[in-house]
């Protein structure tokens, strides 16, 4: 009896966040076509190098948006770094460029910017999709 309960109980979870990542995937989906990204899914376009702090450790890469915004290559992706009780979940926001175009001074909160090849990245614990929204289209050339 008490077998049945435990696996019942781990099918329950596995639904809940199965039914959890797919819904965030559905609106991600929905705000690429919104601000006429294109929905990459599971894999960053070759073009970018992860080096650097925090992104040298990423995978389980998912979510991944790609378009431009004020000129600029704009990316957007959901990451995890860690394994098991150690994995920690993150999104970055990544634009072809220098400079801090996310204003994270502007809006507080957790995000630390770093620079990589080229690329700037405003990383922080998993964003709603409505902070990425307001993320992107806050961004000023």
């Amino acid at each position: 009896m008490g077998n049945w309960f435990i696996l019942g109980t781990a099918l329950v979870i596995a639904g809940w966040l199965w039914l959890r990542m797919r819904r965030r995937t559905l609106a991600i989906k929905a705000l690429a076509e919104k601000l006429g990204f294109d929905y990459i899914g599971e894999a960053l376009p070759r073009t970018i190098k992860l080096r650097g702090s925090i992104l040298d450790y990423a995978h389980s890469v998912r979510n991944v948006i790609d378009g431009e915004r004020a000129g600029m290559r704009t990316l957007t992706f959901d990451f995890t770094t860690g394994e098991g009780k150690q994995a920690r979940r993150y999104t970055a926001l990544a634009t072809q460029s220098q400079n801090d175009v996310f204003q994270i001074n502007r809006y507080g909160g957790d995000l630390t910017i770093e620079c990589s090849d080229g690329w700037t990245f405003a990383i922080g614990r998993t964003l709603t999709v409505e902070e990425i929204e307001s993320f992107l289209e806050s961004i000023e050339s």
